[in-house]
């Protein structure tokens, strides 16, 4: 049997456009058998400015599969590309104590993004 551990994905964006987008963070984990063993989930919710989200584990887990969604709410307030570049959004997985990720994401502001099932261990 493998070692196991509460996982924790957090996000933050510190760019005012991001108040324009609803972020999602999910975390599947699964056991030493790659067996699902539950699925946290943050609700759908507008980006605050310095503001850091985070889901984990309710259990200790083998490895989780993470993903993170930013999904517009309205469109940009410009129609004009170069008034309209993406922002940048970062998230870091924890396993522990212990930063195991951290990624900073750059978001289109008129379709947003995601990062679906990183697998971590």
């Amino acid at each position: 049997m493998g070692t196991t551990a509460i996982f924790r994905l957090e996000a933050r964006c510190d760019d005012p456009a991001g108040e324009r987008m609803n972020l999602h963070l999910s975390l599947a984990s699964y056991d030493s058998e790659e067996r699902q063993i539950a699925v946290e989930h943050t609700d759908a919710s507008p980006i605050r400015k310095e503001t850091t989200y985070s889901v984990q584990t309710s259990d200790p887990a083998a490895s989780v599969a993470a993903s993170v969604y930013a999904v517009p709410t309205a469109d940009p307030p410009s129609d004009i590309v170069a008034d309209t570049p993406p922002f940048k959004l970062s998230f870091r997985i924890l396993r522990g104590q212990e930063v195991i990720d951290a990624q900073q994401i750059q978001v289109n502001r008129w379709g947003g993004t995601q990062r679906i099932g990183m697998i971590y261990k």
